[in-house]
């Protein structure tokens, strides 16, 4: 998952919004 956040911050940045709301 890591190495997913790197090579795509941009879904990083659009799940965080996502897990903080679950």
């Amino acid at each position: 998952m890591l190495s997913t956040s790197i090579n795509q911050p941009e879904m990083s940045t659009s799940l965080m919004p996502v897990l903080l709301t679950r």
